[in-house]
């Protein structure tokens, strides 16, 4: 005599808990690697921001100075 034993479970759940396991964890190292984007982005503005300003206190100075030599009248 031979048997045939046949089991059914319902596996759903685990294959939807797998799959969203490794989205999290896809997801999490794409964060990661964005924050590091933003991170050096935010360096290079803030690096940028500092030339600008310095450029427009260099562009002030000239300006003054070339205001002094004009401002003068003759005597």
């Amino acid at each position: 005599m031979a048997w045939i034993v046949q089991r059914s479970e319902d596996v759903t759940a685990f294959v939807h808990s797998r799959r969203a396991r490794r989205l999290t964890e896809e997801f999490t190292e794409r964060a990661r690697g964005l924050a590091a984007e933003l991170y050096v982005r935010a360096c290079e503005l803030h690096r940028l921001n500092q030339e600008l300003r310095q450029a427009h206190a260099r562009e002030r100075q000239v300006a003054v100075a070339c205001r002094k030599p004009c401002s003068r009248t003759p005597t």
